[in-house]
């Protein structure tokens, strides 16, 4: 085995967690010029004109007529548009209309598009594909309004809101716990390299009785120089450790940039508005 198989490794777990934070990008995203016009969302062949129409209808009896029912591309709040039977529909948001309402009556048709939306009859990967795309129009008014049903479950919006007087000592504690998982993770890689590339520390933490595993050292070292023995090293145990640990790697590096970066909230957000399109009622 090379000995660059190491080397290898690292830079293989660094692509993988730059492909694994672009799974987390929303296929969805509001760009700055949408919010000048009339963004467009696709959603399935599921949806129909009809759908529509009774969500811009309840829009309409909430709101005091500040946007018209039925489907109308200037007057309406959405607006539906088939893209042929395969290719499923767009529906676009009147956010050009949107944006010259006052504030007040922003959030009055936020509320009532969101909670009409939440309660159509679109099915649920629609609705909440749909919900999500509305609300980050507007995340400033959405945020307080948002509600994905009435049923009691974790409302992380609200969550935020409460600790926000907190959040420099909960940014302390999540700084602390990120230096120490630093500190534990490159001390337990240390003393595994060394139980594998030095044979005088590896007797030294090789217990007397051969069933019992050295103290300190993973499983995957140990793992990775039996194998290397076992094979008259054709194997690199350095190689060997480190494909098995890099999963380990790639999560706990993903799990630190969101500490770090402050977006720990939102990936969790990201993860339930997932599993909402997925758990049925």
């Amino acid at each position: 085995m090379s000995k660059h198989t190491p080397i290898k490794y690292l830079v293989a777990m660094l692509i993988g967690i730059g492909l694994s934070l672009s799974l987390f990008s929303p296929s969805y995203e509001v760009k700055a010029d949408d919010l000048t016009s009339n963004p467009v969302v696709t959603l399935s062949k599921k949806t129909s004109v009809s759908m529509i129409q009774r969500i811009n209808t309840t829009i309409e009896n909430e709101t005091d007529g500040l946007f018209q029912g039925g489907n109308n591309a200037e007057k309406s709040f959405l607006h539906f548009t088939s893209n042929g039977t395969d290719d499923g529909a767009s529906v676009s948001v009147n956010m050009s209309k949107y944006n010259d309402l006052s504030a007040t009556n922003k959030t009055d048709v936020m509320n009532a598009a969101l909670k009409a939306i939440n309660n159509s009859n679109l099915v649920k990967t629609d609705k909440t594909r749909l919900y999500n795309f509305v609300a980050k129009l507007d995340t400033g008014t959405s945020a307080m309004l948002k509600e994905l049903s009435d049923d009691v479950k974790a409302d992380f919006f609200s969550a935020a809101y409460y600790l926000k007087p907190f959040n420099g000592w909960l940014g302390i504690i999540l700084g602390v716990f990120t230096v120490l998982l630093l500190t534990m993770l490159t001390a337990t890689v240390l003393v595994d390299l060394a139980y594998i590339a030095l044979p005088i520390f590896r007797n030294f933490l090789t217990p007397a009785d051969p069933g019992k595993k050295p103290k300190f050292v993973s499983q995957e070292a140990v793992h990775a120089v039996e194998t290397a023995e076992s094979t008259k090293f054709a194997v690199s145990s350095t190689g060997a450790y480190f494909k098995s640990k890099s999963k380990q790697f790639i999560f706990i590096a993903i799990c630190i940039l969101y500490l770090t970066s402050g977006k720990i909230f939102e990936l969790v957000g990201k993860i339930v508005d997932m599993f909402q399109g997925v758990i049925e009622d």
